[in-house]
């Protein structure tokens, strides 16, 4: 909000009163939500991941690497979804910017919509932007719906391998079959 009020006039010029204020108060949702889910979610599935590498790597290196070959892998997996997510996230801000700067330069001229009849095209315009908006919602739900998936995908891709590799190893004597069941 601070550095909104700050911006030139040329800046405030070309945006609507309602564009800026659904800008600032998705802005301040957004870092709330995204400072809770660093905390409860990538926190502590970043030591899961480090703590069960760990394990795997001291019970049995040759195991555990194999086991590591999927985290590029899963990295990428997450950076294509991720950037997926943030372009419908900002189109999806933008639309909802105009839709709520629309509604509030509309409810700001009522007298004005009133006097010239023009309810049913204000109606067919909110209509126009909020199909819009859903629009890009439901895609942004269809992105994150695939991400688990193929997270889990991925991860079964690592299992397998290092049941293959293990299984094979054990029936040709490289480690034992307990070390394969404690991976």
């Amino acid at each position: 909000f601070a550095y909104t009020q700050r911006l030139p006039m040329a800046f405030h010029d070309r945006q609507t009163v309602g564009e800026l204020t659904s800008r600032v108060v998705s802005d301040t949702s957004t870092v709330e939500s995204t400072l809770r889910d660093v905390c409860t979610d990538l926190v502590p599935s970043v030591l899961t991941l480090v703590g069960t590498a760990a394990v795997m790597v001291a019970v049995d290196w040759r195991l555990g690497l194999i086991g590591l070959v999927v985290a590029p892998l899963v990295f990428l997996t997450a950076n294509h979804f991720a950037g997926l997510t943030r372009r419908y996230a900002l189109r999806k801000r933008a639309a909802t910017g105009n839709l709520t700067g629309f509604v509030t330069e509309s409810l700001m001229g009522i007298r004005t919509v009133h006097a010239f009849g023009n309810q049913h095209v204000q109606d067919q315009q909110f209509a126009a932007q909020n199909d819009t908006v859903l629009g890009l919602s439901l895609r942004s739900v269809k992105v994150s719906a695939k991400f688990s998936p193929a997270l889990q995908m991925v991860a079964a891709l690592g299992t397998s391998l290092v049941l293959f590799v293990g299984g094979y190893g054990a029936l040709n004597g490289w480690w034992q079959v307990g070390v394969l069941i404690v991976m």
